[in-house]
């Protein structure tokens, strides 16, 4: 198994060949209004008023798990990524390591990742799944999510299209 360092959030030992650690993969902001949907701001603002920036916009964290046990290793969501331009990392405050120089920093090979477990779709979660220029960041690595998200993403929805 690979020796993680104290680059690693969290890790913990869960016996029998198991171990699983926390790497952050950077973190970016979002509207806080958007995050809490239906509540009404009045309800929110003063629990969050010291965690917001000037725009109404909240840090989130992109951490991910990093789980090895004898049979292999399973990297669990993968973060925003590093493909977002100067422009969209502005616009996001993105900051921080994408995944694939979190793991290294780690002393984790992302190579050697058999499986990616994705809870859903959305870019703060899977977009680490293709390096700076669209190739895949876990080449032999087998990707699970929830066959909906798959075929959502893969579909025809206009909002979903690059070109």
């Amino acid at each position: 198994m690979t020796t993680l360092n104290q680059a690693v959030d969290w890790a913990a030992d869960l016996g029998g060949g198991a171990r699983v650690a926390l790497v952050q993969a950077g973190t970016f902001r979002s509207d806080a209004g958007a995050l809490l949907g239906p509540v009404p701001r009045l309800l929110w603002l003063h629990h969050l008023s010291d965690e917001l920036d000037i725009h109404d916009r909240l840090r989130q964290a992109c951490n991910c798990l990093l789980v090895e046990v004898p049979a292999g290793r399973v990297l669990v969501e993968t973060g925003v990524g590093d493909r977002y331009d100067a422009k969209m990392r502005r616009l996001r405050d993105v900051r921080g390591d994408a995944v694939l120089p979190a793991l290294r920093k780690a002393g984790f090979d992302p190579e050697t990742v058999d499986i990616v477990a994705l809870s859903h779709l959305h870019y703060d979660h899977a977009g680490g799944l293709v390096d700076a220029v669209g190739r895949p960041a876990f080449s032999r690595a087998r990707i699970a999510a929830q066959r909906v998200e798959w075929d959502f993403a893969l579909g025809d929805n206009p909002r979903l299209q690059t070109g």
